[in-house]
């Protein structure tokens, strides 16, 4: 019971907060966990202070076989190229035509950045809330680097995502990386069916 009354949403529902939301802190584990790497840990490459998130799973550290760590690029969203090519477009746009004509591309590069924060832009990218410690990121499971665990002094820990993020992030990553693609099939005959049900 005691327990349960200092949950976090227990505590909430004291100070009167909206317990259907989170604050991007409630996300992370800061300082990290000491220890060595652990799963969804952000680390700072120290020579050329780019970020990186472990995605190797916690058996492979518990079972000591982690002699490499699977590493998945981690970049502040005003520093990505999907932010800045959006944020490009405005800018190409000459001063004197920023009116009434210019809407409609800087809202549809407003729209796709909004995608990318809602994690609807491609399953490639996953968003990360930023706090006072770390940035608004975008995790890019392409941009992938394996570590050797020799070279684990090179780096610094930021923070660690904290349950339940860590084990859904590690979980879209496995999804993204083993998907299967299969050939697409003709859909016009199917079109063509549901259309003939619609015409009056």
């Amino acid at each position: 019971n005691l327990a349960k009354n200092l949950s976090q949403n227990s505590i909430k529902e004291l100070l009167g907060c909206d317990t259907s939301r989170i604050n991007p802190l409630e996300m992370y584990l800061f300082p990290p966990e000491k220890g060595g790497c652990n799963p969804a840990d952000i680390i700072c490459r120290k020579d050329d202070n780019t970020l990186w998130m472990v995605l190797t799973p916690a058996c492979d550290f518990v079972q000591e076989n982690a002699e490499n760590v699977l590493l998945a690029r981690v970049t502040p969203l005003t520093e990505h190229e999907l932010y800045i090519n959006e944020l490009k477009m405005y800018h190409e746009i000459p001063e004197a035509q920023r009116g009434k004509s210019s809407k409609v591309p800087v809202n549809q590069a407003r729209s796709k950045v909004k995608d990318i924060v809602n994690n609807k832009h491609k399953a490639r990218y996953r968003f990360l809330a930023g706090t006072f410690f770390i940035d608004d990121c975008i995790v890019d499971f392409q941009n992938l680097l394996h570590m050797p665990m020799v070279e684990e002094d090179g780096y610094r820990p930021i923070c660690s995502l904290d349950n339940p993020y860590r084990e859904e992030f590690l979980q879209i990553f496995s999804n993204y990386y083993g998907r299967i693609g299969t050939p697409d099939y003709a859909k016009d005959e199917v079109w063509n069916k549901i259309d003939e049900k619609f015409i009056f």
